[in-house]
């Protein structure tokens, strides 16, 4: 399993942050998932009240699956997701932790997945750079959006 982390210092309490987690919010700071067309909420509760509840599924325009699969309120949210792009379908976990420091809060946000197997060396060496460096400019970017919406 491959794994990306970082992590941002947001000047705001655990609690302001966690609200951003849900699956509800999450398209205001990651670009990827606010394009999606259609988002479709699967929880053993009707109507779903607590998106944060382990279990509750959030699929976005078919292309990509969220299931909470952890939920240590304020400080840890786990989901096990699934995601579909032009290198094959994803299968991981996107781990958000929040930890209070001095001066607000060490949001990590981390990224561990299994990638499909190219059919050839090349297409190895080429996807596994380009799905890394994506995906870390990616949650960069994601991480500085959050920070604006919350600071």
């Amino acid at each position: 399993m491959k794994g990306i982390r970082s992590s941002i210092v947001i000047n705001a309490e655990a609690e302001e942050i966690w609200g951003m987690l849900s699956s509800k919010r999450i398209v205001e700071w990651m670009p990827y998932m606010a394009s999606s067309k259609k988002v479709e909420y699967i929880t053993s509760v009707s109507p779903p009240d607590d998106l944060y509840q382990v279990g509750t599924i959030t699929i976005f325009d078919e292309k990509c699956h969220y299931e909470v699969v952890e939920n240590d309120e304020y400080s840890k949210l786990v989901y096990k997701n699934y995601e579909k792009n032009s290198f094959g379908y994803f299968e991981g976990y996107t781990i958000f932790a929040l930890k209070k420091v001095k001066n607000g809060t060490l949001f990590i946000y981390a990224v561990a997945f299994h990638k499909p197997e190219p059919s050839s060396i090349l297409m190895k060496i080429i996807a596994n750079r380009i799905t890394l460096q994506h995906l870390r400019n990616r949650m960069d970017e994601e991480l500085l959006i959050l920070k604006s919406l919350v600071e």
